[in-house]
């Protein structure tokens, strides 16, 4: 991602998500793709989707694991920031957008 090829990041997450389906850390970086304004999928629902889902298997992983994600600075703190970002870009949205429609989304 830091590359910029995103693509080749997607096809990486979607393949670490095939072997370790509940692993909060692909969920987070792939919510932080769906942020990525270089992106040719950029979506901030999909964003939001991959950050609550990350929150809850957060809450599933063992103490061995949980140690891991935290060197990995992967912590509840970190997603639930990510989470505030996403809520943050869908208000400015719906700003532009001025409409009831858009605040409702």
């Amino acid at each position: 991602m830091e590359k910029g090829s995103y693509e080749k990041a997607e096809g990486s997450l979607l393949r670490s998500l095939e072997k370790d389906s509940l692993n909060p850390a692909i969920k987070y970086v792939y919510s932080l793709l769906f942020t990525t304004n270089g992106f040719n999928r950029y979506n901030l629902d999909s964003s939001y989707y991959f950050i609550n889902v990350a929150i809850h298997d957060l809450l599933l992983v063992d103490p061995k694991e949980l140690s891991r994600l935290e060197k990995a600075e992967i912590l509840e703190s970190t997603l639930q920031n990510q989470k505030t970002k996403i809520q943050q870009l869908a208000f400015e949205v719906s700003l532009s957008i001025n409409s009831l429609d858009g605040y409702n989304d």
